[in-house]
């Protein structure tokens, strides 16, 4: 599937579709509250996940707020858009963290409190949702996963 008919399917606005289509080895994504970063962030994460044996990490400083936001808008949708993974597409393993998307890859989502526990797992791609929250150790540890 082409990356194109997945972002209108979604409706990417301008930004989120720049953000989302990126090559670069890292993106940021700002703006003020309702631009639609949450949403464009987990978009990646399926987009990137889509590709059979791709493992995406989401992190947030903290667990709790990584679920009521980015876990929240792939599962359950956002306001009036729905959820970016529909039901019946994935497996979620919540105690291990991992989404396992069908006939696809994986995406798995952790805190960055404890920064040594995601330090230690293999990615293709990472994302963090509110990189404010963050540490500049934070940031080296990721990268190099």
């Amino acid at each position: 599937m082409s990356d194109q008919p997945m972002l209108v399917r979604y409706g990417a606005l301008p930004k989120q579709y720049q953000f989302v289509t990126s090559t670069a080895d890292e993106v940021l994504y700002s703006g003020a509250y309702g631009a639609g970063k949450t949403r464009a962030l987990a978009l990646w994460a399926v987009m990137r996940a889509t590709h059979p044996f791709a493992r995406v990490g989401l992190f947030r400083m903290r667990l709790q707020d990584l679920l009521n936001t980015t876990l929240a808008t792939l599962l359950e949708g956002d306001g009036e858009l729905p959820p970016l993974l529909p039901r019946g597409t994935y497996h979620h393993n919540q105690q291990r963290r991992v989404i396992r998307i069908h006939n696809a890859g994986q995406i798995v989502y952790d805190q960055l409190e404890d920064i040594e526990r995601v330090a230690s797992l293999n990615l293709s791609d990472a994302g963090v949702e509110e990189a404010s929250e963050t540490e500049q150790e934070h940031w080296e540890k990721i990268g190099k996963r």
